[in-house]
């Protein structure tokens, strides 16, 4: 199974001094179930359900970079710039 690598990495805020960079489907899947909000958001659950997808093979990664972008934003974890 391919990691199915992102074509530009996505980094997240963890807090005000730490960010991590998401670069493939499968650690999008490993932050996601790592990182559950209190109450996920359809973008959360959506994100979660499109990576696994696209480690299956049913879904462009691209999708899944998009997905967890989404999931990000609805978070208030997407770094900026």
């Amino acid at each position: 199974m391919s990691d199915h690598v992102f074509p530009v990495p996505v980094e997240v805020n963890l807090d005000a001094e730490h960010r991590r960079i998401i670069a493939t489907a499968w650690e999008g899947i490993e932050f996601l179930s790592q990182n559950r909000p209190a109450m996920p958001g359809p973008k959360y659950q959506a994100a979660l359900r499109i990576c696994r997808d696209t480690l299956d093979g049913w879904q462009p990664v691209r999708k899944a970079r998009q997905a967890f972008i989404a999931a990000a934003r609805e978070a208030h974890i997407l770094a900026k710039g």
